[in-house]
């Protein structure tokens, strides 16, 4: 747990730099070619996407875990145990573990934790806003979701940023925090290739609808109850920042099914409920305009203000996150 704690503080001051070759990279560069393999000897079917993604799955968990074990045997003399270098550490962490070890695990931590990165990117369609320039702020939020962002308002740009931060609060933070608190970084990494896998090829055209099934499925999996905690989390949060948690709680009980998801329309009833405003509704998907409900709808449309204030209300609940993981592990 303290190693998860120092991963976390790593990536609040140091996010995911741009010089830095991210693992998520080689994740996808893996199942892009298990793609060509698997559609050459298989046909793009559901047996070849589920291969693709087993594999990439696989082999991203195996390496982690290999790593690491190399490192234990690799650097196995008393001179580089952790109880030798600093004593102070020794009861924190199991015992025999050296110093290679231990840096490796919270580098592999800190590259599958992304909060920094979120709220970062969050900030910058919020100060483009806040500057007037809706182009840049267009073109930020381009990066972060998936919708066409080419016409959008100010509204609607406050609106598409607060639910990418809520949805991307579970599989981006807590999904991994809990899943690294169960499993270590190999299981940490297992969840992350499979939300690579989810990303790349989970979706509902023609040419993934069964491709990609088995990635989105296992995707929709692994988030089901960190989705659930997610309510949990941002009800404790909400009188935090301020913002009423018996009406976050009950609009997200009320609304979140509404979801096409079965998890992201959770954490994002959870903030409308929380913050007082209407998300969801119509979204526009190369050219094709989806017909989404609206959570809290009885709520006026979000204003730029509530994007930073949706920032808070993330923060805090990763806050909360760590210190029940950190009672949990000394209980």
């Amino acid at each position: 747990m303290l190693l998860i704690i120092l991963a976390m503080l790593i990536d609040l001051v140091l996010g995911d730099p741009q010089w830095f070759p991210h693992p998520v990279r080689a994740v996808g560069k893996l199942l892009s070619l298990m793609e060509k393999v698997t559609v050459a000897l298989l046909g793009r079917n559901i047996l070849s996407g589920t291969l693709a993604a087993s594999v990439t799955i696989i082999a991203t968990a195996a390496a982690v875990f290999g790593s690491l074990e190399a490192a234990n045997h690799l650097f196995d003399q008393p001179s580089m145990q952790i109880a030798n270098i600093a004593p102070e550490l020794a009861n924190w962490l199991p015992a025999g573990t050296n110093l290679p070890h231990t840096l490796l695990t919270i580098f592999w931590l800190w590259a599958g934790f992304s909060a920094r990165e979120l709220s970062k990117s969050a900030m910058q369609v919020y100060t483009h806003l806040c500057k007037g320039d809706i182009v840049k702020a267009r073109k930020s939020l381009s990066m972060i979701v998936g919708r066409d962002t080419h016409d959008l308002d100010r509204t609607a740009i406050s609106r598409a940023t607060i639910e990418t931060v809520t949805e991307n609060s579970v599989d981006g933070i807590f999904s991994p925090l809990i899943f690294a608190f169960i499993g270590g970084p190999a299981l940490l990494w297992a969840f992350k290739a499979t939300s690579t896998c989810d990303s790349m090829i989970g979706y509902k055209d023609e040419k993934h609808i069964l491709f990609g099934k088995f990635a989105a499925r296992l995707d929709d999996t692994l988030n089901y109850i960190p989705a659930r905690i997610s309510l949990l989390l941002f009800t404790a949060a909400a009188p935090l920042c301020g913002m009423p948690p018996a009406r976050c709680f009950k609009i997200a009980i009320r609304d979140a099914k509404l979801h096409a998801s079965p998890n992201a329309g959770i954490p994002e009833a959870a903030a409308a409920g929380a913050l007082g405003i209407s998300l969801g509704g119509p979204a526009s998907y190369d050219g094709t305009i989806s017909q989404k409900e609206f959570f809290g709808k009885e709520f006026p449309p979000p204003e730029i203000s509530h994007i930073p204030a949706t920032l808070r209300l993330m923060w805090a609940s990763t806050a909360i996150l760590l210190a029940a993981l950190t009672t949990g592990m000394r209980t």
